[in-house]
């Protein structure tokens, strides 16, 4: 069993007056524990520029399929396009090789933008001088090596997210990775694309393309989450529904609203916090779910105030708006 999982989020934008995008993705599992997360950008944009970046991960997942490896594959990839000698096939191509048994990644560029390594509150840039595939019968390729930690984030971008930051692009790139707070790896990809059309205005000039990745403990994934996220209000959940229906039956009517909607509020922040962690780990829930998983305890809460003691309008009206207050605020 490998003692890391890797979760995968993918946003991308096509070139304004363009179908097609010339930027093209893959996540390959090579073997079991061994994922590599690959992305080429075409020369140009459009149709031709997709079919040449994707041809070149078509021929990189066949080769590593069949058992070369990463290094083999890029050198064979380009030499059969320097073989070609198509002055406009040159496709970058971005390799992220994760060994999940060990926690290691091996990052190979050959003409790729700018890729980020996020662990906590720092984010480092990590870049490679060489050119596109194609333009030189042999090519070295340096893989730029780093050991991985539960919670670091791989970011990988095309020229085009690079291009949006204009001039100051690292700085600003590297503020918008370290801003993102979601730990879904499809919406903090969906946020940094945001980011990149917000700066800039609007407009696609060149396809855009981001490829997010989260490390995390296979062994211990939610023990560690509920550790460093949770920070108790799972155990809150259970606790305050048990206080709660104590405080209904026993109190006078003020101070038992008072406390249930108090005890809701602590009850609901854990339930938000655990769908989160839901999300976290499958990317497929829906957003609305914790809304609807709130709804289901307003509905008990009320129930429970009616069986415990009568209650006029006024009261209930009072503790459904308090409710979506507090609900409002998550």
């Amino acid at each position: 069993q490998p003692r890391f999982l890797a979760l995968t989020g993918f946003a991308r934008a096509i070139k304004e007056d363009e179908t097609i995008s010339g930027d093209n993705y893959s996540v390959l599992e090579v073997e079991k524990g061994r994922l590599v997360m690959m992305l080429s950008d075409g020369t140009g944009s459009g149709e031709r520029a997709g079919q040449d970046s994707g041809k070149v991960l078509d021929l990189m997942e066949k080769m590593m399929e069949t058992g070369y490896s990463v290094e083999a594959a890029v050198k064979m990839v380009n030499t059969a396009l320097f073989a070609l000698g198509e002055d406009q096939n040159h496709p970058t191509l971005d390799v992220c090789d994760l060994d999940l048994h060990k926690g290691a990644m091996e990052l190979r560029k050959v003409g790729g933008a700018v890729t980020f390594l996020k662990r906590q509150s720092e984010t480092e840039a990590l870049t490679v001088g060489n050119l596109p595939l194609g333009i030189f019968q042999q090519v070295e390729v340096q893989p730029v090596c780093r050991n991985l930690q539960d919670g670091d984030y791989v970011i990988m971008v095309s020229d085009g997210v690079v291009d949006a930051f204009e001039e100051a692009y690292e700085d600003a790139l590297l503020q918008a990775v370290e801003a993102a707070e979601t730990q879904n790896p499809g919406e903090m990809a969906e946020w940094l694309l945001r980011a990149a059309l917000r700066a800039g205005k609007g407009r696609v000039k060149d396809d855009m393309t981001i490829g997010w990745i989260l490390i995390i403990n296979g062994f211990h994934g939610l023990g560690v989450f509920i550790k460093r996220h949770l920070k108790g209000d799972l155990f809150n959940i259970i606790i305050n529904i048990v206080i709660c229906f104590i405080i209904i039956i026993y109190t006078t009517i003020p101070i038992r609203l008072l406390f249930a909607i108090f005890s809701l509020y602590i009850t609901l922040n854990g339930v938000v916090k655990f769908i989160t962690y839901l999300n976290y780990k499958k990317d497929k829930v829906d957003r609305r779910f914790p809304v609807l998983c709130g709804a289901i305890f307003l509905i008990i809460y009320g129930l429970a105030l009616f069986l415990g003691r009568k209650v006029d309008a006024n009261e209930i009206i009072i503790f459904i708006a308090v409710y979506v207050l507090f609900l409002g605020k998550k």
